[in-house]
């Protein structure tokens, strides 16, 4: 941050219990989207997702149960360096793999897919 004369002023980093608050609300994400994708509606319930979704859904649960154990540790101890960097690697994983499979059909629905990559196209 910058101030009025030009000279840069330390941003505050949230207290403690803030950061705790937003780690409880991280873990409380995760397990709402894994109950979400795994149980109700389920992954299945989103049209544009395809049956080869079935092929990433073990790299997307294990980012969601790391996001959900790491930020329980993070409420006890406050050291995140370790798991962002983890986190991070998962993350790189998820995407290679969704990237490789690509779960998606985009053809149908109420989007037209197909006039949206003419028009970028030409």
């Amino acid at each position: 941050m910058t101030s009025s004369d030009g000279r840069t002023t330390p941003t505050r980093r949230p207290s403690i219990a803030a950061r705790r608050v937003g780690y409880v609300i991280g873990a409380l994400v995760s397990v709402a989207l894994l109950y979400l994708v795994n149980v109700w509606p389920g992954w299945q319930a989103v049209p544009f997702l395809t049956e080869d979704t079935r092929q990433v859904l073990g790299v997307v649960n294990l980012s969601f149960v790391f996001g959900l154990v790491t930020n329980v540790l993070y409420v006890a101890h406050d050291a995140r360096a370790f798991g962002e960097v983890v986190s991070t690697g998962i993350a790189l994983v998820v995407l290679i793999r969704v990237w490789l499979v690509f779960p998606f059909e985009f053809a149908a629905g109420p989007v037209d897919w197909a006039l949206l990559e003419h028009r970028n196209s030409g």
